[in-house]
């Protein structure tokens, strides 16, 4: 099962990914979800984002039921807490009196502060202890125009000098998602229409021809309605200046995902068929001015699409793990050798004390020639690696040694490791082993190996991986783990298959065994 990764966030950071690619023509209106965001709109305001806490409460459980089918058993807890996190914040806003919220999108901030948030009917701010996490994240929390509305403190600001009134989002493009838990809204101003007119893009008729133009008269404002129950849904409404414009837009739209179904990238992840049906399930539909889509997980094509998708990303973050890795070992081929220039030896498994005692492991010593001296420098090379001080360092390890598929750095954890045994170039001993000594030849010989996710270490400790030249695979290819990665003593990086020989495998292992020159 191939995995989506997921991680905590509060309900504002989760749904506000939503907006992320929705860039927006008002109407004075009175009443309903317009009229409550107009006193907090600027004449640059462009997304307008309503979430309903009540009915997106409602959906969080049967939401978690349909992702659920997508990931595997160990991300389920990820996606239950993640939403529990959701819930908690939902409650928090209630608490206070809250039946909905707004995130609000100005170009007037952008890039640097990004949205702010109205929670309207909330007209005393609570201490910053009592806020729900869903809004203890922004700087500053103040009422305003009988609305609790959190965001950068500029922007608080700016909005204390905006007059009400200048501007407002159509009610109808709120109606157009008024049946969904998440409604998004854009309606550019006069201002951004001509800037679309006249800095919008060019693209050649075998995409789709869409000009700047076309955008501006084609989008007078948009909605997007979002549902996680019964079935996740996604419905896109479009209204144009009129049916001709409506008609343009339509056939850039569908000009457009009819070439990208074409594309090699996508014939590399999705069958042909499959595209080109999915290219056109995608293009809206036209009624008049109007252009609508609507996309559901119960729509077999798109199931489909999604499963392929998935399979193919599975495969993409593999090989990209993959080649992450070799991209480390190169660097660790690198650092080893510039170690050996200066010491006349690759580094021992580990540094001792007096008494014989394993103090940190070879990974700290290469920190220097791996552009990390400043990192070196911090450890106390006398103490163990699980010193009160040393300790403090664990959660700064590099990007470099960190396991792709194992929590990354962040975990303090890596796969980079030694394989050690009395004639291997890693012995355990003291003493480091030069080139010379590697007299089977450097091409010839493992320096290093990717271990397997279940058997990753603190990669300050002096741990890494005993070889039993009996069974020299022995642990190195758990189920499911077709092939490994190996560094060897001549920098170069090679993949070996579980199917190889054992003989062969040993053979690689030793650096003095006086074996047969192998296939490199």
């Amino acid at each position: 099962m191939h995995r989506l990764h997921l991680h905590r966030s509060s309900i504002v950071s989760v749904l506000l990914l939503f907006a992320a690619s929705v860039a927006g023509r008002s109407f004075a209106q009175d009443g309903g979800p317009a009229a409550r965001v107009a006193p907090f709109l600027d004449p640059q305001a462009a997304v307008v984002m309503r979430i309903d806490l009540g009915a997106l409460a409602k959906t969080l459980e049967p939401a978690q039921q349909q992702f659920s089918e997508f990931i595997g058993e160990d991300e389920r807890e990820q996606l239950r807490a993640a939403l529990a996190e959701v819930a908690s914040s939902i409650s928090g806003l209630q608490k206070l009196g809250a039946n909905e919220i707004f995130a609000v999108y100005s170009l007037a901030d952008a890039p640097q502060r990004g949205p702010f948030i109205v929670v309207p009917g909330v007209r005393d701010a609570p201490n910053k202890d009592r806020l729900p996490a869903a809004l203890s994240q922004f700087e500053a929390c103040e009422t305003l125009h009988g609305a609790l509305v959190c965001g950068p403190q500029a922007i608080l600001d700016r909005l204390k000098e905006l007059r009400p009134g200048q501007r407002t989002f159509p009610a109808e493009a709120f109606a157009a998602a008024a049946d969904d838990p998440v409604a998004i809204v854009l309606s550019p101003g006069d201002d951004q229409r001509r800037v679309f007119r006249e800095m919008g893009p060019e693209l050649p008729a075998e995409w789709g021809g869409l000009t700047g133009e076309i955008l501006a008269d084609g989008v007078s404002w948009a909605a997007v309605g979002i549902a996680l129950a019964p079935q996740v849904r996604v419905r896109l409404v479009v209204q144009s200046q009129d049916a001709a414009a409506a008609a343009k837009l339509q056939a850039a739209i569908g000009g457009g995902l009819t070439a990208l179904a074409k594309r090699p990238e996508v014939e590399q992840v999705l069958p042909a068929a499959l595209a080109r049906s999915l290219a056109r399930g995608l293009t809206p539909k036209r009624d008049d001015r109007q252009l609508t889509l609507e996309v559901s997980a119960d729509n077999p094509l798109v199931r489909m699409g999604a499963l392929q998708l998935l399979a193919a990303t599975g495969k993409l973050r593999a090989a990209a793990q993959r080649n992450e890795a070799r991209d480390n070992f190169k660097r660790f081929g690198l650092a080893l050798h510039n170690f050996h220039d200066v010491y006349g030896s690759f580094p021992p498994t580990a540094s001792y004390d007096a008494d014989g005692s394993k103090l940190l492991s070879w990974r700290v010593f290469v920190l220097p020639y791996l552009g990390e001296d400043a990192l070196y420098r911090q450890f106390r090379l006398d103490e163990p690696w699980d010193s009160e001080h040393n300790k403090t360092l664990i959660e700064k390890m590099p990007e470099v040694f960190a396991a792709p598929a194992a929590g990354g750095a962040s975990s303090g954890k890596t796969a980079i490791l030694a394989p050690v045994g009395d004639s291997l170039v890693f012995t355990g001993g003291a003493e480091g082993v030069p080139l010379q000594g590697i007299t089977d030849g450097s091409s010839q010989t493992i320096l290093l190996l990717e271990a397997p996710t279940d058997k990753v270490v603190v990669w300050t400790k002096p741990e890494d991986w005993p070889v039993d030249l009996e069974q020299p695979a022995k642990g190195l290819f758990p189920e499911g783990r077709e092939h490994a990665q190996f560094l060897y003593a001549d920098g170069s990086v090679r993949t070996l298959p579980r199917t190889i020989d054992p003989t062969t495998l040993r053979a690689l292992f030793t650096r003095a065994g006086g074996e047969p020159a192998l296939e490199k």
